[in-house]
């Protein structure tokens, strides 16, 4: 006796029901043209992206300004923490803060690493989506 078949069969398969065989969609209204984020956006939003574009990488300079002053303030309250981590180093009879210092310094390597390779792969799928001709609804580019 034969074992019964797993095949999947379409039961009552009808035009509207089969996969693949939809046809061509005709789209009717924005068609993809303008993203459909450009379209919800004010006048004021719209003037704004227009300034910023003058700008490198669109960022104002009392922006670069910010965002400088913060990357000086982690540096230097890391600078302090690798000061406590000596001054403590000496202090111990052992080199167990200056060990504990190596490994949180890798722990944020291996995070930064691991971001730089996520957000690469990420525009490298965006890239190779946008030479296929597949465009999605997450993509900020006007199309």
């Amino acid at each position: 006796m034969a074992a019964p078949s797993q095949e999947m069969v379409a039961v009552g398969a009808s035009k509207e029901t089969s996969l693949g065989d939809e046809g061509v969609e005709v789209e009717y209204g924005n068609s993809l043209k303008i993203h459909y984020r450009n379209d919800l956006m004010t006048d004021a939003q719209i003037a704004e992206k227009k300034r910023l574009s003058q700008y490198p990488l669109g960022i104002d300079y009392n922006d670069w300004g910010k965002i400088i002053g913060l990357f000086t303030v982690f540096y230097a309250l890391l600078t302090c923490l690798f000061a406590l981590a000596s001054a403590l180093n000496y202090a111990a009879e052992t080199n167990e803060a200056c060990i504990t210092y190596a490994c949180m310094m890798g722990a944020t390597w291996l995070g930064i690493i691991i971001a730089i390779n996520l957000g690469r792969k990420a525009r490298e799928e965006a890239e190779a989506e946008k030479a296929a001709g597949i465009q999605t609804m997450a993509s900020s580019e006007q199309c």
